[in-house]
């Protein structure tokens, strides 16, 4: 069983190179008209778009960059409004390796 990814406040793994990052929280404006709830909360889905995260090019000297972030969801057996759910582990930027986190899932809502 898998727990549920949800828009808790927790964050992400943060980046690496070619821009590190660092562990940033998850955020998703389209989340708030999402009609399924985990414990009160949003559940994190295919597409979610978030917030950039800010960081620095591994550059010398580095410089500023950000790192778009969104959901790359892995489910194959569980979709909310006809979108796979997001699970631990699941890419937010695959250049920099940003992944959702044990620090975003719902405490006691698993998915098989």
């Amino acid at each position: 069983m898998t727990p549920a990814q949800i828009y808790n406040g927790g964050v992400e793994t943060g980046g690496v190179c070619p821009c590190t990052t660092p562990p940033t929280p998850i955020d998703c404006a389209a989340s708030a008209s999402r009609t399924v709830r985990v414990n009160n909360l949003a559940p994190v889905v295919m597409n979610d778009s978030m917030s950039p995260a800010s960081g620095a090019t591994c550059t010398s000297p580095p410089s500023g960059c950000v790192s778009t972030r969104m959901v790359i969801a892995t489910s194959t057996k569980v979709f909310v409004q006809g979108q796979p759910v997001a699970k631990i582990g699941d890419i937010l930027n695959g250049g920099t390796n940003i992944r959702l986190s044990g620090a975003t899932q719902s405490a006691n809502v698993n998915f098989g």
